[in-house]
């Protein structure tokens, strides 16, 4: 006999299939200009250092003429746990302003199950960890099993805690303490952005085996054209068995009318920029490791410096 999550998760399946067929198809050739500025640089400074975020090519994801204008030497890195790209500047007796420009093409395709952006053993072999803001304990994983009951299936488990984080967070960035990726933030308040969705998924996740990922990057609005991205998207892996499968949820709360396509399924509308949490750079930081990295960072004379911004621009060929 079927349980009811597994009836369930089955049904979901055949109504979302000839949208998993259409989105299969579907693709999105971009040019991307990442503008990454340091100022308020003081007088006295000696030395700069600067983490730019790059993205890298995938199974969905194509990366293609990457071109760096820099008034400084750079060289291109990677960070050792997770594969994520980056430039990196170092300037002796930095002026008070720096700008530095990445670009390149992107072409991104939708996508029903992707293998990650790093080998499958790499992400694997984090994909159970704690993390600062995404624990792993008794009263986690208590809440989990509360949500999952007696299911053995890992897709229908997934899609329990799909439906418990849909249900318990809405998308709502007023106040504050949003936006940091917090599993308890999410869970006591009930609402916050993308990263409070992926969050409170990935934790519940973990907490009873199911390996899960945070990725990060951009979104690009569906009309085809030309702008500026907004600050950030992120969105979720969860590990099936066989394949790693995407979720994005907070979409999901934005369009309720795709809220079954979500679950396992993303749109071609973004770019992915980076994996993980509590990242160390390449070469490390002084700083502590960062949440998640997808603005430039910089440290002036080994300390970390607040004076950076971005600006994403995108177009369509």
């Amino acid at each position: 006999m079927k349980t009811p999550i597994l009836t369930s998760l089955i049904s979901i399946w055949l109504v979302v299939s000839a949208c998993v067929a259409a989105a299969e198809t579907a693709e999105r050739t971009l040019k991307i200009e990442y503008v990454a500025t340091v100022s308020d640089i003081p007088e006295s400074a000696k030395t700069l250092e600067l983490w730019v975020p790059v993205p890298k090519s995938n199974k969905h994801q194509e990366i293609l003429d990457v071109n760096v204008e820099s008034p400084f030497t750079y060289e291109i890195t990677e960070d050792g746990k997770y594969g994520n790209e980056m430039v990196y500047v170092k300037a002796e007796n930095p002026p008070e302003y720096i700008e530095i420009t990445v670009s390149y093409k992107a072409k991104r395709y939708a996508n029903s199950e992707e293998f990650g952006r790093c080998s499958d053993t790499v992400i694997l072999e984090h994909a159970l960890e704690a993390q600062k803001m995404i624990p792993v304990g008794d009263d986690v994983k208590e809440m989990a099993l509360e949500v999952v009951g007696d299911e053995t299936d890992v897709l229908a488990r997934a899609l329990a805690l799909y439906g418990k984080t849909y249900d318990h967070l809405t998308y709502d960035k007023s106040g504050t303490g949003w936006g940091r990726g917090d599993f308890y933030y999410a869970c006591e308040v009930a609402r916050g952005n993308c990263s409070d969705f992926h969050s409170y998924f990935i934790g519940l996740c973990r907490n009873i085996g199911i390996p899960a990922y945070f990725e990060i990057g951009v979104s690009i609005p569906p009309e085809r054209g030309e702008g500026k991205t907004g600050g950030y998207h992120c969105w979720g892996y969860f590990w099936q068995g066989e394949n790693w499968v995407p979720v994005d949820i907070s979409e999901a709360d934005k369009h309720p009318e795709l809220k079954d396509f979500y679950f396992g399924n993303l749109d071609e509308n973004r770019v992915a920029f980076t994996v993980g949490r509590d990242l160390v750079l390449n070469p490390p930081q002084n700083g502590d490791p960062l949440n998640f990295f997808i603005n430039p960072y910089a440290e002036v004379d080994s300390e970390v410096h607040s004076g950076v911004s971005k600006e994403v621009k995108y177009k369509d060929l």
